[in-house]
């Protein structure tokens, strides 16, 4: 990974949360600093989704998913 778009503050989120069949979800978000993409990791279901800016400036544009 390159480091030119990593700092100390960016906007790092995890969750667990609790299902009603008793598994843990693990889901955690990364926005480079430029903030062109979010990219998040939901651990529980292993997928790793990719999102680009959209039209009202928020993440809403699917870029890639990886099952």
């Amino acid at each position: 990974m390159h480091n030119d778009n990593v700092s100390s503050d960016s906007d790092e989120s995890a969750d667990t949360t609790e299902e009603d069949t008793g598994s843990t979800t693990e889901e955690s978000a990364y926005i480079a600093k430029n903030q062109s993409y979010k990219i998040r990791i939901n651990v529980s279901r292993n997928i790793a989704i990719i999102y680009s800016i959209g039209s009202n400036n928020g993440f809403d544009n699917v870029v890639k998913a990886f099952y």
